[in-house]
């Protein structure tokens, strides 16, 4: 039998992409061909730093700036506190104690009008000059004095009264004398505004009747006044009674009182 003849088959070249030929440079291309680890290892280094230096001086707190001049300091200083000093000014000029109760000065045949100004609104007062000469006199003294200005509701108690004019705050205050009792036959309702007292008639605190007391007629108080607007400013001030709660809600201020006459 013939022996079979294995034909040795040929290699058959399948197209493949060509190898990569790398071109060589000279000079200085050359060695910077020859050097490209160090570059690539330079360029990260570059980016480490740059990025360590923007964090470091990001922590770094801005410069506090530069202080004023003395001069241009006091001069700022004192603008801010113009104001407090001129108020402080006008305190200070007001005087709050007397050696005796004023000088007859009103005209008894005139009308005179008080106006308590107040942050809740303002209340209107006709004042009963014929019939209250004394109490009414001293009133616009005061008042036109300044004496009231700053001073406090110190008592307000609900359907009661609102009392002040104590330059103290406590009740137990006045202007250094105490005024002779006036009496007259006007009866205490409510709006009518009186001189307070105890063994004594004070000199300076007032109240103001927010409902009928002419219970007290028989303990000698007397109307000089009665309120003829603001009646509901009455109703907002805060109640207070420093008797009994000694401690108790700050008393709401007398902004001025002004005095009209006509």
């Amino acid at each position: 039998m013939p022996k079979s003849k294995h034909r040795k088959r040929k290699k058959q070249n399948y197209p493949s992409r060509p190898k990569s030929q790398s071109t060589e440079f000279t000079g200085f291309m050359g060695w910077m061909q020859n050097n490209q680890k160090w570059f690539y290892l330079g360029g990260i280094l570059f980016l480490v730093l740059s990025l360590g230096a923007s964090i470091i001086f990001s922590l770094v707190p801005d410069p506090e700036p530069l202080p004023l001049p003395e001069e241009s300091v006091e001069k700022s200083i004192d603008d801010d506190k113009a104001i407090t000093k001129d108020e402080e000014a006008v305190k200070s000029k007001i005087v709050r104690r007397y050696s005796s109760p004023p000088e007859m000065s009103i005209d008894v045949n005139k009308k005179y009008q008080a106006t308590i100004e107040t942050i809740k609104g303002n209340i209107v007062i006709d004042l009963f000059a014929k019939e209250s000469p004394g109490y009414v006199n001293n009133f616009v003294f005061l008042a036109r004095n300044n004496f009231y200005d700053g001073l406090t509701f110190h008592r307000v108690l609900a359907d009661f009264v609102v009392q002040g004019g104590d330059p103290t705050g406590t009740g137990a205050g006045g202007p250094g004398y105490s005024l002779e009792r006036e009496l007259n036959d006007i009866s205490l309702e409510a709006g009518i505004i009186a001189m307070a007292q105890s063994s004594t008639v004070s000199g300076s605190q007032f109240f103001i009747a927010l409902s009928d007391v002419n219970f007290l007629k028989q303990q000698g108080f007397s109307a000089f006044g009665k309120v003829v607007k603001g009646s509901g400013v009455l109703n907002q001030i805060r109640l207070r009674d420093p008797d009994r709660v000694p401690r108790s809600a700050p008393a709401e201020r007398i902004v001025s009182i002004t005095i009209s006459e006509q």
